[in-house]
């Protein structure tokens, strides 16, 4: 065999290894999604479980619309009498007027609680980091 054949492929785009900065940071440590609640009360956590509780509730409601409404295209078949094609409409514009209410009241508490939770944590660890940077010794910003 050749030399040239013996050499491994050259990769490029998305799989080529990138060379490491020397100078560069060492990569931030992940946390996990739950040690975010670490500083929150159990109000706050139940109102983030009420929340997406909501979100798949108001989630759940929209494929169910798109259900019932072939209920509507039911109500035009050619053999059924007006009074029939007026009964199913009715009846179906009754369950999608209840899942639009379900679908508006769960959305709204869904950005309501999830909102709250959201401002009042981001609060919290801001007030937290503030209260850390106060405690530092000066020392530790001239060296920065």
């Amino acid at each position: 065999m050749t030399e040239v054949a013996k050499k491994a492929p050259v990769k490029r785009g998305c799989c080529a290894k990138k060379a490491k900065d020397p100078d560069a940071p060492p990569p931030a440590k992940m946390i996990s999604y739950f040690k975010l609640f670490k500083y929150s009360s159990c109000a706050d956590k139940l109102l983030v479980a009420v929340g997406v509780l909501m979100a798949i509730l108001s989630g759940a409601v929209l494929p169910a619309i798109a259900i019932v409404v072939t209920n509507v295209i039911d109500a035009f078949d050619p053999q059924k009498t007006d009074e029939q094609m007026n009964e199913i409409i009715v009846s179906t514009l009754w369950i999608v007027l209840v899942f639009g209410s379900v679908l508006w009241v769960g959305g709204y508490f869904q950005y309501a609680f999830l909102q709250h939770m959201a401002e009042k944590l981001s609060f919290e660890l801001r007030t937290r980091y503030l209260h850390s940077l106060m405690r530092q010794e000066s020392a530790y910003f001239e060296k920065q």
